[in-house]
């Protein structure tokens, strides 16, 4: 009775323990069971080895997704012409942050156009290959693959490996090398190098260094000598233009006294009293000689034709006033006649 009731306990024991442990799956996988994948591909035009189904997909080192499948073109696309690898892979939609109410395919357009690509990478030199998803600046420098198919689903283009890159540059730079002529190259430099050591040794080093030595004496000699020059010449200047601002000083020093002399100031006043008085003059022989001019003008219409003794006295009077009329001009030209009585004598080129 006792090793029944003990198989019993054993069997309950057992039971429990299996139904914790599918508990426990369940409810660790549950989250990976109902997860949301959107489904997509890519094509790579290099050797794909090492990255198989299970190989993670990261952005910037984070896994979002996972590898679904890795083919040729031709196995999903029979009527394509291109041997490309085709990629088919997982991406978590909560790790892509589709907009609400969003359209998955339109918003994965729309970062593709924006430089999303994924490419091959490798964790270490001998590490794992996996797909890395990333946005690149220069979506010119590598173009997207031309495919002749179209995708039955959501396609992102792909962008070449670190490691094709840097296998691209060194089979460039060695196909450069493999063309050029270095051998030429060589043989130039050292036919350079012979030439240059027979020119140094036919150089008479010591008689090139003599003649150096003698330049630079005759150099250093001009130098002193045109500084003594500079100096006299400089001495020189100094004594012209102390004797010129002597001179400048003693005119201005003549000058000044001139202008203050109490006698040229009062002659300066009275001159000026006579070209005042010399002014009123003549305007009142203008307006004299106006009212007379004017008379006559009356007393020739009068007589004009009557008489020729009157005639010829009107005739002598215009003369007078013509005469009168010059002598106006001449004073208004020369207001010095009313006091010298006679005009200043014309001053020729020569000063005379």
């Amino acid at each position: 009775m006792n090793e029944n009731r003990q198989h019993f306990y054993l069997g309950i024991f057992v039971i429990t323990a299996i139904a914790l442990l599918i508990t426990a799956v369940t409810l660790l996988g549950a989250r990976t069971l109902w997860e949301d994948y959107t489904f997509m591909q890519s094509c790579i035009d290099e050797p794909v080895s090492g990255l198989e189904r299970g190989s993670p997909v990261k952005f910037r080192g984070i896994p979002v997704g996972k590898v679904e499948r890795v083919t040729t073109v031709r196995d999903v696309y029979p009527n394509s012409k291109q041997t490309y690898a085709l990629v088919r892979f997982k991406v978590r939609t909560a790790a892509m942050h589709i907009p609400a109410y969003g359209d998955t395919a339109t918003t994965v357009a729309e970062r593709v156009r924006s430089g999303l690509r994924v490419t091959l990478s490798s964790t270490g030199i001998t590490g794992g290959q996996y797909l890395e998803a990333l946005y690149i600046e220069d979506k010119t420098k590598y173009p997207e693959l031309n495919i002749d198919f179209d995708p039955i689903e959501i396609y992102v283009p792909s962008t070449p490996s670190k490691l094709l890159q840097l296998t691209s540059a060194v089979s460039t730079v060695l196909d450069k090398l493999a063309k050029a002529d270095i051998d030429g190259a060589v043989n130039g430099a050292r036919d350079a190098f012979h030439s240059v050591r027979s020119a140094a040794d036919g150089v008479d080093v010591k008689r090139l260094r003599d003649r150096i030595e003698t330049v630079l004496t005759s150099i250093d000699g001009a130098v002193a000598r045109a500084g003594k020059d500079v100096d006299r010449i400089a001495k020189g200047l100094d004594g012209v233009f102390g004797e010129l601002r002597s001179s400048v000083r003693g005119t201005l020093d003549k000058v000044d006294a001139l202008v203050g002399d109490p006698k040229v100031h009062s002659t300066m006043k009275r001159l000026e009293g006579l070209l005042v008085q010399g002014e009123a003059a003549i305007a009142e022989i203008r307006r004299a000689a106006t009212v007379a001019s004017s008379a006559v003008d009356g007393v020739d219409q009068v007589v004009r034709g009557r008489s020729r003794e009157l005639a010829s006295a009107v005739t002598h009077l215009r003369q007078v006033l013509g005469n009168l009329s010059t002598l106006t001009g001449k004073l208004s030209e020369y207001p010095s006649l009313l006091f010298v009585g006679n005009a200043p004598k014309r001053l020729t080129r020569d000063g005379k």
